[in-house]
């Protein structure tokens, strides 16, 4: 959990954002290092996000993305109450962590804006996830919904793709924007990227059946690269009736 430190200081960040988006390829891999070590204790997250791993797969395991039908009645509940009060809440925590304060002395609105940031996220995060899986019901909204799959199951290809566009656009390599892009500017190449990773996506696993790097990261996990290409899979009635295997 993050703790109130002292206010913002623009001029520190002035020297990194020039080292961005006018530095050399070994000024930024040097600032990257730096930044790395000073966010190393925060890898104890890692711990935190694990447990988020294993609630995803229990929810998984229990059948529930199975029976949606069964549990619509708990999921309009949970994204009536979690949509709007995961709002309020990130709405509180983003106001409280912009205010000054002065002379380094954090107020009771900020450790109240730290406690809640995580636990925020997630009452927002479950509110999205159950009205998603509310409309995904809907045979019109299916229709809209679906193409984003691709994305989901494609999740480290495309994460991995983003940070490299990005960072190749906005550094010092091409056009040097880094620090000079606003919130609402930046939305522009991020609905355009976005948008070509959905149309990218699903062109990709209709002839594969994983994204690059999740085809590589299943063949380090299980010491053997599966099989990749559509046409490659064997024919299910070409298997043995007692192997027990399954066409994917």
């Amino acid at each position: 959990m993050a703790h109130p430190g002292p206010p913002f200081d623009l001029s520190k960040m002035l020297p990194i954002i020039a080292i961005y988006s006018h530095g050399t390829v070994a000024q930024i891999l040097r600032e990257n290092w730096v930044v790395w070590k000073k966010a190393l204790p925060s890898t104890l997250f890692a711990i935190y996000a694990l447990f988020l791993f294993l609630l995803g797969l229990w929810v998984y395991r229990s059948g529930i993305v199975e029976r949606l039908g069964e549990y619509k009645p708990l999921l309009k509940r949970v994204c009536a109450i979690c949509l709007p009060l995961g709002i309020a809440l990130n709405v509180l925590v983003v106001v409280a962590q912009a205010k000054p304060h002065y002379a380094g002395r954090p107020t009771i609105w900020l450790y109240l804006a730290n406690a809640l940031d995580l636990p925020a996220a997630h009452v927002l995060s479950a509110g999205y996830a159950s009205g998603l899986a509310v409309l995904i019901q809907s045979a019109n909204w299916r229709r809209w919904l679906t193409p984003f799959a691709a994305v989901g199951r494609m999740a480290l290809t495309d994460y991995l793709t983003q940070s490299v566009l990005c960072t190749l656009f906005y550094y010092s390599y091409t056009t040097g924007l880094y620090g000079r892009v606003g919130p609402a500017m930046g939305l522009i190449p991020t609905v355009v990227l976005y948008g070509a990773q959905v149309v990218f996506s699903n062109w990709w696993l209709s002839k594969y059946r994983f994204g690059p790097m999740e085809w590589l990261w299943r063949g380090m996990t299980y010491g053997k690269l599966p099989v990749l290409r559509r046409e490659e899979l064997p024919v299910a009635g070409a298997l043995p009736l007692a192997s027990g295997a399954a066409a994917e």
